[in-house]
């Protein structure tokens, strides 16, 4: 079978002097939701554009690089994009470790999604967005109609999308479910975009909110809420769930809540929640201009940082809250209120978790 395929990263680690010279090499260590809230183009939203439309679309290498302080961004984005825009299949380049066997306890290598807690704690989350239909495709599609051979006019997707009048915005591009339709137009035609008419009964997806020291993006369904970006000392509502976050390190992190049940959030008796401000190795080396490691990749175990705040969720059901321990076994019991429809309580690192469960028992 026919497929078209595409490779990305967020912040490629560059090599100044020889190639893959692990000695010598830097990063950005920004943040893919900060770039849009600038209006800057970034990975995900330029793939947007690649997708044919008579052909299976997956992306078998994706990844925000270690040791990157905002790696906490990566899977959800990818999985919410993927779900959106109902590409077909996608995969983290890549589970490691990099290195040996050994290396279990720490992030190793730049590509190490296996032992980065930033990265896999978020596949049972991103199973549920992207395989179990959590966050449904948008439904508005935007399609490039396209003469035959295109790369004859143009050497890039994006010269003709920018041709036929597509706005570039990030939002522009995540907003609509595109595809590029070959063969579409007679060979003198210049390309142009058809979209299908939005249904009034759609709700708003995404919202990119611009703050301090970047922005925050928020992602909601009825089965599913998620926030990532600068989320520390604001009041940050997706959909269902709200938080009211205090300031802590960088203020930067990402909460998705699925519905396990595959219910709406309201009504649903089973939840995660998983929380992540960053992971990191003890005693990582970094540099003046904090863009490399260098060599000094640190000790395990991997450390994360939990992200304080008061969770709020809208729901019917008065239902226990646990902390989960690294293998999803619940830790203890976490302190609710549950008042007028909503559920709140209190997540913290004191709580030594990345996931917590909400359920009827």
């Amino acid at each position: 079978m026919d497929l078209a395929d595409v490779h990305a990263y967020w912040q490629h680690p560059s090599f100044p002097g020889k190639s893959w010279d692990r000695s010598q090499w830097q990063i950005a260590n920004t943040s893919l939701v900060n770039a849009w809230a600038k209006g800057k183009n970034g990975t995900l939203d330029r793939m947007t554009m690649l997708r044919p439309a008579d052909k299976p679309f997956t992306v078998s290498e994706y990844d925000h690089g270690a040791p990157s302080e905002y790696a906490a961004e990566c899977v959800p984005l990818l999985a919410a994009t993927a779900a959106l825009q109902d590409w077909d299949a996608i995969y983290n380049f890549q589970y490691g470790p990099w290195t040996t066997p050994q290396e279990r306890s720490r992030i190793s290598d730049f590509f190490d999604c296996g032992s980065h807690p930033a990265k896999i704690a978020f596949y049972p989350a991103a199973v549920m967005l992207f395989r179990q239909d959590l966050l449904p495709a948008i439904q508005q599609t935007s399609t490039l109609q396209l003469a035959p051979k295109p790369f004859k006019q143009y050497d890039l997707p994006r010269q003709a999308w920018l041709n036929a009048g597509q706005d570039m915005f990030p939002m522009a591009l995540l907003g609509t479910r595109k595809k590029m339709a070959f063969d579409s137009l007679e060979t003198s035609q210049q390309p142009l975009i058809k979209c299908n008419s939005q249904s009034a009964s759609e709700q708003q997806t995404l919202d990119l909110q611009k703050v301090s020291g970047g922005g925050y993006l928020t992602i909601q369904s009825d089965m599913a809420s998620m926030m990532v970006g600068q989320i520390g000392g604001k009041f940050v509502q997706a959909g269902e769930m709200s938080i009211d976050c205090q300031l802590f390190e960088k203020n930067f992190g990402a909460l998705v809540l699925t519905a396990m049940d595959q219910k709406p959030i309201i009504h649903s008796t089973s939840m995660l929640l998983t929380v992540i401000g960053q992971a990191r190795n003890q005693n990582m080396g970094w540099n003046d201009a904090r863009n490399s490691i260098g060599q000094q990749w640190g000790d395990g175990p991997t450390e994360v940082l939990g992200i304080p705040a008061v969770v709020m969720i809208h729901t019917d059901q008065s239902l226990n809250v646990y902390a989960l321990d690294a293998v999803g076994q619940r830790r203890h019991k976490i302190e609710t209120v549950h008042k007028n429809s909503a559920l709140t309580f209190n997540i913290s690192s004191q709580h030594q978790s990345v996931w917590y469960e909400l359920a009827s028992e």
